[in-house]
């Protein structure tokens, strides 16, 4: 676990310059980038947005799947986007 812990806070500590410079880029494009796909995020900017790896927020996922009851309706949210939304507020406050 102490391993997981550090190769976690070694990410945080080296996502703060790439932060940084992807803040400073996305204010000066006018059209903004949305991005569809969390998974298609640097590992960095990953862990600085959800504080979890790719492959932790992956488990999550597989682990909630069965306890969260789907919507058909075609303006339901999907649950990947139900779970890093809410990783997303846990992290940032945002």
């Amino acid at each position: 676990m102490a391993n997981f812990q550090e190769m976690a806070m070694f990410f945080a500590i080296n996502n703060v310059e790439e932060h940084a410079n992807y803040v400073h880029n996305e204010r000066q494009t006018r059209n903004r980038e949305y991005i569809t796909d969390p998974f298609t995020l640097s590992d960095r900017l990953f862990i600085k947005n959800f504080r979890l790896t790719k492959d932790a927020v992956r488990y999550l996922i597989d682990l909630l799947r069965p306890h969260i009851i789907s919507n058909t309706s075609s303006s339901a949210i999907d649950l990947n986007t139900k779970i890093f939304s809410t990783l997303n507020f846990l992290a940032t406050g945002l």
